[in-house]
């Protein structure tokens, strides 16, 4: 990944401002949720937990394949 530098007022929320972006790549489909996380720095859970409050959904990009991926997978389990 590449590093950004930039400059924010003193009363700017850093990890806001990590969310925002984060949020907005993932949204964009630029990343995954897992490294989406760690651009905020923040853990996989806190980053899905708290994505809504940027207005996106962890599930915008699940479609109707993975659905029915994941239910094949259970159903191999029984």
């Amino acid at each position: 990944m590449k590093t950004l530098t930039l400059e924010v007022p003193d009363e700017a929320d850093e990890l806001d401002l990590r969310m925002t972006v984060a949020c907005k790549l993932f949204a964009q489909g630029d990343l995954s949720i897992g490294q989406a996380a760690k651009v905020a720095r923040v853990p996989y859970r806190d980053f899905m937990e708290n994505m809504g409050k940027y207005g996106v959904s962890p599930f915008m990009h699940y479609t109707v394949e993975d659905l029915q991926h994941d239910i094949d997978v259970l159903n191999q389990r029984k």
